[in-house]
């Protein structure tokens, strides 16, 4: 299969280049899988010298860099890791995964503190990497939080937002990180400062795995924090909170049914959390959250509490089907 895989790579390389790389990355793999780590080596050097695609040629390289690290050419595969950084600087996915493994190549299997002297020394050597820098800066964190040593992992993490501002995927990584570590030291208001960080990149960006993940995140400590403040009969700070929850993510269902628990259950306002979101869907009848919540709102007694209105039931029947017909149950619970 090898064979005839380069065969076909050869006879179509002149017509199509893009094909000829693509057969020598699947020969270079079957070798590679096989354990013949040389001649998948060929392949992936035929691959990048014959293609003409970015992606492909990226992949190429560092598949052959992660073949010489698997051959002890450690050297070697340094260089060649180094070097696709410098080449293909918009293939964002190689670029990561290259700087992920040239940290693991440089790091080995020191413990704790030797990692991180290494670690340190990497953001000084590679200065004319950022990237690279800042992820070696950012495992640092990583590796301090693994400790145990909190404080100094924040401080870590912090030097990455403040010395590679450009590297806005890592960034918004950190952010997270910063995130949660805050949250389990217990100040959840610097835990939402980051995450509406990574959010509002969020919204410039329109997309981003991390910056939906921040997104959610926010969601789940603002509602949570809420929730805290709930139960020591704090309604006030509970209603502030879930209503930047609200903000932050309207789409998901538990922000509503927090606020009308809240209204109806602790304030004891039945009637004005039905007015308001009547109110939003004379601007949108076709707002499902909206007819949710106000089905919801409708099942509780109109002078508040936790009781039922068994009377306006099929009033809230007709809402919440109408939920159900706009999809609500598609909406994100997480």
């Amino acid at each position: 299969l090898l064979a005839r895989s380069r065969d076909l790579a050869f006879e179509t390389a002149y017509y199509a280049p893009e094909v000829a790389c693509g057969a020598l990355l699947l020969a270079g793999d079957i070798a590679y899988r096989a354990g013949r780590v040389d001649e998948a080596l060929a392949s992936y050097d035929e691959a990048s010298i014959l293609g003409s695609d970015f992606g492909l040629r990226a992949e190429a390289d560092f598949k052959a860099a992660r073949s010489l690290e698997r051959l002890q050419r450690r050297e070697e595969a340094q260089e060649r890791y180094l070097q696709l950084l410098l080449d293909y600087p918009a293939e964002k996915r190689w670029q990561n995964m290259t700087q992920r493994d040239l940290v693991s190549l440089t790091v080995g299997n020191l413990r704790d503190v030797e990692r991180i002297v290494v670690l340190e020394k990497m953001t000084r050597d590679y200065a004319a990497y950022p990237e690279l820098a800042g992820y070696a800066q950012a495992q640092i964190g990583d590796e301090l939080a693994r400790m145990g040593q909190q404080e100094e992992a924040l401080i870590a993490y912090r030097l990455v937002l403040r010395d590679y501002p450009r590297a806005r995927f890592l960034g918004n990584t950190v952010l997270l990180k910063i995130a949660e570590l805050e949250r389990a030291r217990g100040r959840p208001e610097e835990a939402a400062t980051a995450l509406e960080l990574v959010v509002k990149e969020y919204s410039e960006l329109s997309g981003g795995l991390e910056a939906l993940r921040a997104k959610q995140a926010l969601r789940r400590l603002l509602l949570d924090e809420a929730e805290g403040f709930r139960r020591k009969n704090d309604s006030q700070r509970a209603l502030v909170l879930i209503r930047r929850a609200m903000e932050t993510d309207y789409d998901n269902v538990r922000s509503h049914r927090a606020l009308v628990r809240l209204y109806c259950e602790d304030l004891r306002r039945t009637q004005d959390i039905i007015t308001e979101y009547r109110r939003r869907l004379r601007g949108n009848s076709n707002d499902a959250k909206a007819r949710y919540a106000l089905g919801l709102a409708l099942t509780y007694p109109p002078e508040g509490g936790a009781g039922v209105n068994h009377g306006a039931f099929p009033a809230a029947e007709v809402e919440l089907r109408r939920a159900v017909e706009l999809q609500v149950i598609s909406v994100s619970y997480t």
